[in-house]
């Protein structure tokens, strides 16, 4: 079982969030885990605005939340912390975000083995059925012992 899910929720947001610096920027906040499951809450910002006349959220911002949210779920399935690489993410997207809206991710692990892991994330506004993009991605699973060698 995974250690993070034990971990107090205010030292998985230093730990996982705020020591990175791009996340700590999105203002993204861990709302919920489980094993194999996450998710992220990224609030409205003007800072995120792609498109000052509708105050939508740039694409980019909701791409780097849904790659932060499946990276991190793998960690709830591994039994120590590994470093993790983005391999493939396929981000597809259903509606533009509305202005003043809350952006929520959940991810689920939908299978992993000891180099890999395969996520699957849903990102909305509060309705789940309702998403603003869907997306599947490959991750590396990168253990201290391979990076130093």
């Amino acid at each position: 079982m995974s250690a993070i899910i034990d971990m107090p929720l205010e030292k998985f947001q230093t730990y996982f969030i705020e020591s990175v610096p791009q996340y700590r920027a999105l203002q993204l906040r861990a709302v919920a885990r489980g094993a194999g499951y996450l998710a992220y809450d990224m609030p409205w910002a003007e800072s995120l605005v792609g498109d000052p006349a509708s105050g939508e959220v740039h694409e980019c911002a909701i791409t780097t939340l849904i790659d932060a949210v499946c990276a991190t779920a793998i960690q709830t399935r591994l039994d120590r912390n590994f470093r993790t690489a983005t391999l493939d993410l396929r981000v597809d997207f259903m509606r533009k975000s509305r202005a003043g809206r809350t952006i929520s991710c959940e991810a689920e692990v939908l299978r992993i083995d000891a180099d890999t892991a395969v996520v699957r994330a849903v990102a909305h506004e509060g309705e789940k059925a309702d998403p603003l993009a869907i997306s599947t991605g490959s991750f590396a699973i990168i253990s201290l012992r391979k990076a130093a060698s």
